[in-house]
């Protein structure tokens, strides 16, 4: 009898105790969310209240030329760290550091064939003016040195460092893009001051840090762990490039097909729909996959966590869904000026594909842990063909109305795939993630 009753009093202690760690673990997650969330907040908040002025500073053209810079570079820096910044989070902190050190490495390297790939650009007769070869190797070097960094520090919980940095970031760009338009710069200007402001922000991750405290790099190790973690680059880079392509083919063909003040608007429309994405969205997820990653190893399955971060999501998610569809014309008239009304009246159409990323995005960086990398290749595959082809396909149907809706349809079958795998993953189904 008094063996009986101490097995249960055991039992009921135990859940208690399960029960208060569940309860910390969320606490957790809520509290570095709502951190980094504040700090893209305020962020975007910069960005926000510049982009009014600096709008009336520039026409639709010249965003279009840093639309179509930025979507080049967005496709290129995939490459820069070979996807090796998803294996930070994966081994001991030891092994992780040396990871962030790989990456910074390859970036370097990407950096300097990016400037040669420039000038050899430039002898050809693409490129008319060399200070983009420099201003595209520098913004490589500074977004692949913040992305391995980031996930570093992402890795060690250092989310306030982390949510200052997004602050800092929007400072500079907005000054910067102020400044150039007051000088009267035009294109060259805006591409300056953006590539400006990611460098000054990767050295204020650097600069701060006390790397003298971290593991000296060890090269034979460095390339173990390279060999280990073969398959990021052996699969993610080859879908990390055709999902940003696939991402940034929209800009890239609608310049050519329409003319550079489209993918201005594009480009501006995309800028503010990435406030809720940044300041929610890329917050929660960022934590998502942090304690995801955790969950997976020690328990195999993370469906709860999984389930919980997309309901948040599609409750944060539906008000600027709302907004866009009842009065984006409107909204993007009066606040950045009549010239960008197109803006809006695109913003309407892309809603839907918003609203649905914004749920997924976040949940489907589970793809990119372990196991899963041929199942994103091949998705990528099809998204890349299919991209080019529904904006082709619509454009010559109905124009850029046309095309705007065959992308939008393809995008948001591309993330009910995306959910539905990360959901088997989550449910511990796909991958074998325990005692990894």
């Amino acid at each position: 009898m008094i063996q009986e009753y101490s097995k249960i009093h055991l039992r009921s202690k135990m859940k208690f105790i399960k029960s208060i760690q569940h309860r910390w673990s969320s606490s957790n997650f809520v509290r570095h969310a709502v951190t980094l969330a504040t700090g893209a907040l305020l962020a975007q908040c910069i960005t926000f209240i510049s982009a009014p002025i600096v709008t009336r500073m520039f026409h639709p053209q010249d965003y279009g030329v840093l639309s179509v810079f930025s979507s080049w570079l967005t496709v290129i820096s995939v490459v820069a760290t070979g996807r090796y910044e998803f294996a930070v989070l994966l081994d001991d902190a030891r092994e992780g550091w040396y990871v962030t050190i790989l990456t910074l490495v390859l970036t370097t390297v990407t950096a300097v064939v990016v400037l040669a790939g420039g000038f050899a650009g430039v002898f050809a007769g693409l490129i008319d003016n060399t200070l983009y070869c420099w201003l595209a190797a520098l913004s490589v070097l500074a977004v692949g040195s913040n992305t391995g960094l980031y996930y570093w520090f992402n890795r060690n919980k250092r989310y306030p460092v982390l949510a200052r940095n997004r602050i800092y970031a929007s400072l500079l760009a907005a000054g910067l893009g102020i400044g150039a338009g007051l000088l009267g710069l035009g294109a060259i200007g805006l591409v300056a001051g953006s590539v400006a402001a990611q460098c000054a922000v990767a050295l204020l991750l650097i600069w701060p840090s006390d790397f003298r405290s971290y593991p000296r790099p060890a090269v034979r190790e460095i390339k173990h762990l390279a060999w280990r973690h073969r398959d990021f680059p052996k699969y993610l880079l080859a879908s990390g490039i055709l999902e940003r392509f696939s991402s940034q083919a929209h800009i890239l063909l609608l310049a050519v097909l329409e003319g550079a003040a489209t993918s201005g608007f594009i480009g501006l429309y995309e800028r503010v729909i990435s406030l809720p994405q940044r300041i929610f969205g890329s917050s929660i997820g960022d934590v998502f996959k942090q304690q995801a990653s955790e969950e997976l190893m020690s328990q195999g399955e993370c469906i709860v966590l999984f389930r919980r971060t997309s309901v948040r999501l599609a409750l944060i998610g539906l008000v600027p869904f709302l907004v866009l569809i009842v009065a984006g014309p409107w909204l993007f008239s009066f606040v950045f000026g009549v010239n960008w009304r197109t803006s809006g009246e695109l913003a309407q159409v892309l809603a839907a594909k918003f609203y649905i990323g914004f749920i997924v995005s976040p949940v489907a960086t589970l793809l990119n842990i372990r196991s899963t990398q041929r199942y994103d290749l091949f998705l990528q595959l099809g998204v890349a063909i299919f991209i080019p082809v529904s904006l082709l396909a619509g454009s010559a149907v109905a124009g850029l109305s046309g095309a705007i809706v065959g992308y939008t349809v393809v995008y948001c079958c591309k993330y009910l795939v995306e959910y539905w795998i990360a959901w088997q993953i989550a449910e511990g189904s796909l991958g074998n993630f325990r005692g990894s």
